[in-house]
C-alpha cells in the first residue's frame, strides 16, 4: 500500500524530472536559436574580394622606375610650359582624345568632351572651340587651316545611296569656318569602313585628306565631302627645301628619302615619331616632326611642314 508520505516523495521527484527536463530543452532552444542566428550573420556578410589600388603613372614613377628603362634614363624630364583648362564635359564618355597639331602659335586638340579647341600655346589662352559630337579623328594642318573631322552637328542631307560617314569643318587659326562638309560615299564602297574600329590618323593627300580607322581607311575630297576607299599606308611627306625637293617616308622602320623617285638618302637607325612642335625652321615652316632612335639613344628632327634642310 501507498502511503501518502510514499505519494508526497513520488511527486516531488516527478517535479524535479520535469524542471530538468524543461531546463534541458531550454537550453537546447537557446543553443539552436544562437546557431542559427550565427549562420544568417554569416550569410548576411558576403566575403568582399581584395581590390588593390590602381596607382597612376607619374614624374615619381618615371624616376624611381629609371632602372627598368634604362636607354631613357638619361634623358632629361620634360615639363610643362603651362597648363591651360579646356571647357570640357565630365559627365560626358571620353571616347577619343586627338592632337595636338601646331600652326604658328595656335594648338588644337580635341575630346569627345569637349570637340575640338585652339590653344595660343605661348600666351597659355583659349581661342575658340567647335563642337564635334561624340567620335572625331585626329586634326591635321593643311596650308594656313586646320582640317576638323567629326561627328555631325544636326543632320545634312546626302545622296539617297549614300552613307554619311561624319562631317569636315575647315578652319582658319582665327576660329572662322572655312568649309563644313559631309562626309559620304557609296555605301557598298566605304561599308568596311562605317564599321572599322581601332587607331586613327588623318594625312593630307594631295586635295584630299585620308582618314585612318583601325584596318580601313578612305580618302576624302575636300570640295565635296565625297569619300573613297584608299590605302591604309601613310603618304610620305613631301618636302621642298631651296629648289629641292624629298618626298620621305618610313621603311621598316627607317625614315627614307626620295627625289624623282630615285634614293636620296635615308637614315641608319630605326625612327618612330614622337611629336610634332613649332620650330624655328626656314622659310614658311610651321611646325617640325621630330623622330626618337627606337632604342632612345639619339633624338632627330626630320622635317618640317613645308621646307626642311636635310638633316642626316
Amino acid at each position: 500500500m501507498w502511503s501518502s508520505r510514499d505519494t508526497s516523495d513520488l511527486a516531488t521527484n516527478v517535479r524535479g524530472r520535469l524542471v530538468a527536463v524543461r531546463g534541458a530543452l531550454a537550453v537546447l532552444v537557446l543553443v539552436v536559436a544562437c546557431k542559427a542566428k550565427r549562420d544568417s550573420e554569416h550569410q548576411a556578410r558576403p566575403v568582399e574580394p581584395v581590390v588593390e589600388p590602381v596607382k597612376d603613372a607619374g614624374v615619381h614613377d618615371a624616376v624611381v622606375d629609371a632602372a627598368t628603362w634604362a636607354p631613357l634614363a638619361a634623358l632629361p624630364v620634360i615639363h610643362a610650359v603651362r597648363t591651360v583648362m579646356l571647357p570640357s564635359r565630365p559627365d560626358q564618355p571620353r571616347f577619343d582624345v586627338v592632337g595636338p597639331v601646331v600652326l604658328g602659335d595656335i594648338a588644337v586638340v580635341g575630346s569627345s568632351q569637349l570637340g575640338f579647341a585652339a590653344v595660343d600655346w605661348r600666351r597659355g589662352v583659349l581661342i575658340w572651340t567647335k563642337a564635334a559630337g561624340t567620335r572625331l579623328a585626329p586634326p591635321v594642318v593643311h596650308g594656313e587651316d586646320f582640317v576638323l573631322i567629326g561627328d555631325c552637328v544636326g543632320a545634312p542631307e546626302v545622296p539617297e545611296r549614300d552613307q554619311l560617314l561624319g562631317c569636315l569643318r575647315v578652319v582658319n587659326a582665327g576660329g572662322a569656318d572655312e568649309a563644313y562638309l559631309a562626309i559620304h560615299g557609296k555605301a557598298a564602297a566605304i561599308e568596311e569602313f562605317s564599321h572599322a574600329t581601332g587607331e586613327q590618323r588623318v594625312w593630307l593627300d594631295g586635295e584630299h585628306v585620308r582618314w585612318r580607322r583601325g584596318d580601313q581607311a578612305v580618302a576624302i575630297d575636300l570640295m565635296t565631302g565625297l569619300a573613297v576607299p584608299a590605302s591604309i599606308e601613310p603618304p610620305p611627306l613631301s618636302v621642298t627645301y631651296q629648289g629641292r625637293h624629298w618626298d620621305i617616308e618610313e621603311s621598316e622602320g627607317r625614315l627614307v628619302a626620295r627625289a624623282k623617285g630615285k634614293l636620296a638618302w635615308q637614315t641608319e637607325r630605326g625612327y618612330g615619331e614622337s611629336c610634332s612642335a613649332p620650330c624655328g625652321c626656314p622659310g614658311s615652316c610651321r611646325w617640325c616632326a621630330w623622330h626618337r632612335s627606337v632604342d632612345g639613344s639619339a633624338i632627330r628632327r626630320s622635317g618640317c611642314s613645308t621646307s626642311m634642310p636635310p638633316d642626316r
